[in-house]
């Protein structure tokens, strides 16, 4: 029995193989022929240079954050690692949502057109994510981390490659299940329109910042040093506090808290695995979100079916012919129905 479940999985396996390096060769192809277009030529010159300053932006990042680290726990202050954890963290997962609003994305969905198992699917959606330049670029920035906390404290790299390891599939799991979840939720026109305000009027509220912090900054609070002693105790409930956290304990020797505070980030890393598996797996199972209304089922017998629909006439705007305010009239309703259209537009 356990010899036929060992090659059922070597065959799972080798099957599995097969449709990634199936996909693989499915994109190289599509590569390849969009190279010999000078729009294929063109995309491909405005990819390099964005690989370019995508990698100019890691490896700097990497070596400030590596001096970072190396400073705090080389003079004892292990806990600020958590300051600079929260930066990745904010990048990590705002950065990629912010993009999709100013590029034309990849829906993820088209894998489904291959015959996947789940297993497979799961697997392919999680590659996809983490080849993401900021994945990448966020991967490099803990990378040097780990090197500038154990150039400074080498009892601290093996606590440190298993914390910013969870960290990072964390991070990895949890902007996945966000952008599984917006998939699902801009499907739907009413939900789009509400994100859409939503995220309008969080960057107008952005504006604020600054007039709020000139007006108040120039009186000091009495609640101020509560406000702050209460944020730094609600950081530590979250993932990057939790990491931040497991590494201090580590610097200090204390094995017990280090252990706590990496089970509590590793069921962090299990609820996101949940949610984003909640989300495939009804993807994988057909789920299909449409806007088209039912047809309605005539409630008295022998009435029609289809209702006749009066011809409704377009724009009749002055001094322009019909042809033209017809083409206006199409483009003003793509525009006002596209919500990164608009955003980008503003």
């Amino acid at each position: 029995m356990a010899r036929l479940s060992a090659s059922a999985a070597r065959a799972a396996w080798s099957e599995s193989r097969d449709q990634f390096a199936a996909i693989a060769r499915l994109r190289w192809c599509i590569f390849l022929n969009s190279a010999r277009t000078l729009r294929g030529r063109l995309e491909i010159v405005s990819w390099v240079l964005m690989g370019f300053g995508f990698a100019t932006l890691a490896i700097g990042g990497m070596f400030g954050f590596g001096a970072a680290a190396w400073y705090f726990v080389s003079h004892d202050e292990a806990g600020w690692l958590a300051a600079l954890l929260w930066g990745i963290f904010l990048y990590w997962q705002l950065f990629p949502v912010m993009a999709t609003a100013f590029a034309e994305n990849f829906d993820s969905t088209n894998f489904l057109r291959f015959p996947f198992r789940y297993r497979a699917y799961f697997l392919v959606r999680i590659a996809y994510g983490a080849l993401d330049p900021a994945t990448l670029v966020a991967s490099v920035w803990l990378v040097g981390i780990l090197a500038g906390a154990g150039i400074a404290s080498p009892v601290l790299l093996p606590w440190a490659a298993l914390v910013l390891a969870a960290y990072a599939a964390f991070n990895i799991l949890l902007n996945r299940a966000i952008f599984a979840w917006i998939e699902h939720w801009l499907a739907r026109r009413r939900t789009r329109e509400i994100l859409a305000v939503a995220f309008f009027l969080l960057i107008i509220g952005f504006q604020f910042v600054g007039p709020l912090m000139a007006r108040f900054g120039q009186h000091q609070h009495p609640l101020w040093p509560s406000y702050a002693v209460f944020l730094l105790h609600a950081e530590r409930v979250f993932p990057p506090g939790i990491a931040g956290a497991a590494l201090r304990h580590a610097t200090e020797r204390h094995t017990a808290g280090a252990l706590l505070s990496l089970a509590f980030l590793c069921a962090y890393g299990a609820a996101c695995l949940w949610v984003l598996d909640l989300r495939l797996r009804a993807q994988f199972h057909g789920e299909a979100i449409s806007e088209a209304a039912a047809a309605s089922v005539p409630r008295e017998k022998g009435a029609s079916s289809r209702r006749s629909e009066q011809a409704r006439l377009g724009w009749d705007l002055p001094g322009i012919s019909g042809p033209v305010a017809a083409v206006l009239e199409k483009e003003f309703r793509y525009l006002s129905r596209s919500s990164p259209m608009l955003f980008t537009l503003v």
